[in-house]
């Protein structure tokens, strides 16, 4: 493995130095395959440098609607007082480093392209103002999921012209289409960029289900009565016979 991806890397040197590249990078995998024991996985990211600099790698997606509610304690009983919606969430957000990005960038370059979980764009569906705890709040839920992830020491490159790195996906990871993104940095500016895809999809009989019941949601639904109603009729059965 290590034999492979060392001449892996040396071919995308040769290419970058041809093509006068800065930045050459790829992926271990494009698809990743979800079926019933799945626990999780990882993605090798690799590339070369034709220069020396710092790297970033944002992998993010695919968006997703979620609300946020403010409890409150009413007469000794905590209750749902207000509530935002948010839209167009990353469902899955990596970001990893060489070095903390504060020492990267400042913090007007991160912002402009969106690296840093505290740099994440969160849109409300009304799109007015909401409260700072509300915004902070969606992070910190990712954040708690293992679905927002941040390493500052998550890439490592060798001899200025090679880096490697490894994203964990948890196992609740949402399916749908994810976008990599690799930046190349000097003195503070983004010299260079690539963008690669990524699909996280179901697989096998989980597959099969998943794309039943959204393309004919009133027939899964029929389903899934029958099936809850045969099962229970055999426990039943079972238990009357013992």
């Amino acid at each position: 493995m290590i034999a492979r991806l060392i001449l892996l890397v040396g071919l995308l040197t040769g290419l970058a130095a041809e093509a006068q590249s800065p930045l050459v990078s790829d992926i271990s995998s494009r698809r990743i395959g979800i079926d019933s024991s799945f626990t999780g996985t990882e993605l090798l990211l690799f590339g070369s440098l034709s220069q020396p600099g710092d790297v970033v790698i944002v992998i993010k997606g695919p968006p997703q609607s979620l609300t946020v509610r403010r409890k409150e304690r009413i007469a000794g009983v905590w209750v749902n007082a207000d509530a935002v919606t948010y839209r167009n969430v990353p469902g899955f957000y990596a970001v990893v480093s060489n070095r903390p990005l504060t020492e990267i960038a400042s913090e007007r370059v991160l912002r402009r392209h969106g690296i840093g979980i505290e740099n994440i764009r969160v849109e409300s569906i009304e799109g007015g103002a909401t409260e700072a705890g509300f915004d902070a709040a969606v992070k910190r839920l990712r954040q708690q999921n293992n679905l927002f992830h941040q390493d500052t020491s998550g890439v490592t490159i060798l001899f200025d012209r090679l880096y490697r790195s490894t994203i964990a996906f948890p196992a609740n990871v949402p399916v749908g289409s994810y976008t990599t993104e690799v930046y190349l940095f000097q003195d503070g500016s983004v010299v260079s960029a690539q963008t690669s895809p990524i699909l996280i999809d179901k697989s096998g009989i989980e597959r099969a289900l998943f794309s039943f019941a959204h393309q004919w949601p009133l027939f899964y639904g029929l389903f899934a009565v029958v099936i809850a109603a045969f099962a229970g009729w055999g426990a039943a059965q079972i238990f009357r016979k013992s």
